[in-house]
C-alpha cells in the first residue's frame, strides 16, 4: 500500500491496494486488488476480485473472479462469479450470477443476476433481469430483456424490449420493438414499434 492514503485493508490474505489510492478498501478475502488511482473504492470479501485503475467509487461485494474494469466509476457487482463490468462503463451494475458481462462504455447498464448474459458496448441505460445467454447488444439505450434463455436484441435497436421466453430475437435498427415472451420468434430488420405477443414462430 506504498503512497495509498488513507486505504485500509481489514483482513484476510494476499489482498493488495495499488499505489496513489486513496480512502479505498477491503475488508477481507483472499486475493483480491484494487488498482492504483482507484480512489474510494472498495471490494468487500470474496476471491480473486478487481477494481482496475482509474475507477472511483467502484464496489465488488464479494463472490470470485469479478472484475470492474479502468473508468468505470460508481459501477458495481454485488457478487456472483466471473462477472465483469467493462471500461467507462459508469454507475453500471451487476447484481450477481455467473460470466455476465456489461460491456465498455455501458453507462448505467444493469444485469441483476443469471448466466451468460451480456449487455454491449455503448447500450446505455440497457438491462436484463436474469435467465441465460441473453444479449443486449451495441448501442442499445434503454433496450431490456426481462428473462428466460437465449433471447438476444440485436444492435441499434434503442428502446426494444423482450419479456422473457426462449430464442426470440429482436433484429437491428428497431426502435421500440417488443416480444412479449415465446418461442423463437422474430422481429426483422428496419421495423420498429413492431410488437410479438407471445407463442411461437
Amino acid at each position: 500500500m506504498t503512497s495509498a492514503t488513507n486505504a485500509t485493508i481489514a483482513g484476510g490474505l494476499n489482498n493488495t491496494i495499488g499505489t496513489n489510492t486513496s480512502h479505498a478498501t477491503i475488508a477481507g478475502g483472499q486475493g483480491n486488488h484494487i488498482a492504483s488511482f482507484a480512489n474510494y473504492s472498495a471490494v468487500g470479501g470474496g476471491s480473486a476480485n478487481a477494481i482496475q485503475g482509474g475507477t472511483w467509487y467502484a464496489t465488488v461485494g464479494g463472490g470470485a473472479h469479478n472484475i470492474v474494469s479502468g473508468n468505470a466509476n460508481h459501477a458495481t457487482i454485488a457478487g456472483g462469479e466471473d462477472n465483469e463490468i467493462g471500461g467507462n462503463a459508469g454507475r453500471a451494475a451487476i447484481g450477481g450470477g455467473y460470466l455476465n458481462k456489461v460491456a465498455l462504455d455501458g453507462n448505467h447498464a444493469t444485469i441483476a443476476g443469471g448466466q451468460g448474459n451480456e449487455i454491449g458496448i455503448d447500450a446505455e441505460g440497457a438491462a436484463i433481469g436474469g435467465g441465460s445467454l441473453n444479449k443486449v447488444a451495441a448501442s442499445c439505450d434503454d433496450a431490456a430483456i426481462a428473462g428466460g434463455a437465449g433471447n438476444t436484441i440485436a444492435a441499434n435497436s434503442s428502446y426494444s424490449a423482450i419479456g422473457g421466453g426462449n430464442g426470440n430475437y429482436a433484429a437491428d435498427m428497431n426502435l421500440g420493438a417488443t416480444i412479449a415472451g415465446g418461442f423463437a420468434n422474430t422481429i426483422g430488420t428496419n421495423t420498429s414499434y413492431s410488437a410479438i405477443g407471445g407463442g411461437q414462430e
